[in-house]
């Protein structure tokens, strides 16, 4: 039982990364818990079948068996391999239990001063810091392509020059489209890059050319919006009747290159159309105009050349079809606000851009509600760091959720349960308060570890927990004393090869894989000390008996009715 539930809740820590916007992050969760679900497979088939076979040779070690060399060398290592044990057994039943029975005060009242000194740490101030450089960081500090990104490269003019050359956002608002990703959620190859497009979106309207005007005012005014925000030309908001249009028609048609064949009918064609779009202002002529654009399939150069007339925004059409209808609106805007790497600083002007977008929005008619604007490479590393913060507070909560319900659901005991869970997300704050104080920043490698922290930080409380309700001691210092004989050496076992484990990348000069064995190492310290000396001595001091607490059994309700009524049948 607990070695499905520490699987299960492991496997579940990492699938919550599915509600995380980094496709990296996704996909590693969902290949770690298929990982631990497979290891769980063969940990409960393969293992079982080696310890049978290996009863063959369980004759050697009393004597029994043929005095061969393997024979000789398997005596001896089964009399070392039985003196280690049994002293470091004895040592560890002796020491633990004297230290929990004479001082569980001080391990309970130490280890809620650590854990809410690490809460402070994690939450209120130093606090977890989003990433504040877009380099990301492959080996340690000291080597010199770390240095070239983190001080050399500040130090020569053409770096500070092309840096500075983009401090002012640019921002992009589309109109006739809809804020979503067709894109395969689950494939960071996917390179999709189309836009759904909105089909209440018609620019032939009342309604959406006088907001439009009004838009475009409003945006000029904006506290934003600076000298070349103002001096915006109406040319691409003012949808008059499509008269900005077909004049900018009649000011570039003659200058196109006409057709290699029927010259003299193409010219007769341009003739036709000046004298009969270039003067009027009727509506219906104007929209024939622009009808006739597209057929001919001139809309894309005359858009074209609106956008060098002026450059703040276009009309979309639809070049495949050559379709005289615009599909939709785009409107480029350079703003006052200054890049930076700061992710609060960016957040603000981010509210500053998404309040304005959100305000104007309200009056839109309904084909421009799905406005939104784009950022362009502006917002991207923004973008990362608030998907960090946002997916990795979420996943965490997730995590902690699921450890409960895993937890409740196997010891059935509401206080073993909230023991656990205190014992938990105790030494989780410790972990993530020690590299904060390391000065790690939360980026997409400890985002990843943070979730594996969740994970096997349950691994110690619910063995402690299932032990402790199995037993048949009266007491809860007997069933604490017993928790420690039956799976306290085996927890000491697992927690020393898995610090091993972590101690030997500690000198990997790849930051990630250094990373890896530092989080190893702190998560495996602090879960088996709170799991050994809290949580025991919670359950040595508080522990439920007789009962108390416990969750009955629905088969066990529904039983004794189903035997009532075969007795009443009979």
């Amino acid at each position: 039982m607990s070695i499905f539930v520490t699987s299960f809740t492991t496997a579940a820590s990492f699938l919550t990364n599915v509600v995380s916007n980094i496709i990296a992050i996704q996909c590693f969760g969902i290949f770690a818990a298929l990982a631990i679900a497979a290891n769980l497979a063969m940990m409960v088939t393969i293992i079982p079948a080696i310890v049978v076979a290996s009863e063959a040779y369980s004759a050697c070690a009393n004597g029994r068996c043929s005095a061969s060399t393997f024979g000789a060398f398997y005596h001896m290592f089964y009399e070392v391999y039985s003196w280690l044990a049994s002293r470091f057994k004895n040592v560890y039943l002796m020491a633990i239990p004297f230290v929990i029975r004479r001082a569980w005060r001080f391990c309970i009242a130490i280890g809620l001063a650590i854990g809410l000194a690490a809460l402070v740490i994690v939450f209120y101030k130093p606090g977890l810091k989003p990433p504040s450089t877009k380099d990301f960081q492959l080996f340690d500090k000291d080597n010199l392509l770390e240095k070239w990104d983190t001080d050399f490269k500040n130090r020569f003019p053409a770096e500070i020059a092309y840096a500075n050359k983009y401090q002012s956002i640019f921002v992009t608002i589309l109109f006739g489209f809809k804020a979503t990703d067709p894109g395969n959620r689950l494939n960071p190859d996917d390179k999709t890059k189309s836009l759904s497009r909105d089909a209440d979106f018609n620019v032939d309207h009342d309604k959406t050319q006088n907001w439009l005007d009004k838009f475009s005012d409003e945006i000029q005014k904006a506290p934003f919006a600076g000298r070349h925000g103002k001096l915006l030309s109406l040319i691409f908001c003012n949808y008059d009747k499509y008269s900005v249009l077909v004049e900018i028609a009649c000011i570039h048609l003659y200058r196109m290159k006409p057709p290699s064949a029927n010259k003299t009918l193409w010219y007769t064609k341009i003739n036709h159309f000046a004298a009969r779009c270039c003067e009027s202002s009727d509506m219906e002529i104007l929209t024939s105009c622009v009808e006739w654009l597209g057929k001919h399939k001139r809309m894309p150069a005359i858009t074209s050349n609106m956008m060098r007339e002026a450059r703040s925004g276009s009309s979309l059409y639809d070049k495949k079809s050559n379709a005289s209808v615009v599909f939709g609106y785009r409107l480029d805007v350079r703003t006052t606000l200054s890049y930076s790497l700061s992710y609060e600083d960016m957040r603000t002007k981010y509210d500053v851009l998404s309040s304005f977008m959100k305000t104007q929005l309200i009056s839109a008619p309904d084909g421009l509600r799905s406005g939104f604007f784009s950022g362009n490479r502006f917002f991207e590393f923004y973008d990362l760091q608030h998907s960090l913060v946002t997916g990795t507070m979420t996943s965490v909560g997730l995590s902690i959720a699921m450890s409960f319900l895993v937890l409740l659901i196997a010891v059935r005991n509401v206080l073993i349960t909230i023991y656990a869970m205190l014992t938990i997300v105790l030494s989780f704050a410790c972990t993530v308060a020690s590299v904060i104080l390391m000065g790690w920043k939360l980026n997409i490698i400890e985002s990843i570890t943070f979730m594996l922290a969740i994970g096997m930080s349950i691994d110690f409380p619910i063995h402690y927990s299932v032990v402790y309700q199995l037993s048949r001691e009266t007491t809860s210092a007997g069933r604490t004393r017993q928790s420690i004989e039956r799976v306290g050496s085996s927890l000491a076992a697992a927690a020393g090869t898995t610090f091993c484990a972590g101690a030997a990348v500690l000198n990997c000069s790849v930051d990630p894989y250094h990373k890896i064995g530092v989080f190893l190492v702190l998560v495996i310290v602090f879960s088996w000390v709170y799991s050994t000396f809290f949580f025991l001595s919670l359950c040595h001091a508080i522990g439920p008996v007789k009962g108390m607490c416990q969750l009955h059994n629905p088969i066990t309700l529904i039983r004794p009715r189903k035997q009532r009524i075969s007795i009443a049948s009979s």
